[in-house]
């Protein structure tokens, strides 16, 4: 599946590239890229699976989602989160150049 290159409000244009170098924005920002894979219901939400998001750096989960313009919707709340395959309840935690955030929906069934 093709990743999304997304920018940030205001950023510059990511290069779909996980792991690529964040570059400096024009007004002096470091920026940073982060690959988000969305799960289940937080998919269909988005609207993709994958995308690479130009954040700058040390913007947090909250932000990253807010910046999307998901921090509105329901779901997103209601997610769990894997950064860098480590599971992290913390949406204050501050995003790096690089990492990969899974978003994962509560999952009914059992």
């Amino acid at each position: 599946m093709a990743e999304a290159a997304v920018p940030a409000a205001g950023g510059a244009a990511g290069i779909g590239v996980p792991g690529a170098s964040g570059a400096a924005a024009s007004d002096g920002d470091v920026r940073a890229r982060v690959r988000v894979r969305y799960f289940a219901a937080a998919k269909a939400a988005a609207g993709v699976g994958t995308e690479v998001r130009d954040v700058a750096e040390g913007c947090t989960i909250d932000q990253l989602l807010d910046d999307a313009g998901f921090g509105a919707i329901p779901v997103f709340g209601r997610s769990t989160f894997l950064l860098n395959g480590v599971t992290t309840t913390d949406r204050t935690h501050p995003l790096r150049d690089g990492d990969e955030l899974d978003v994962l929906p509560p999952f009914a069934g059992g």
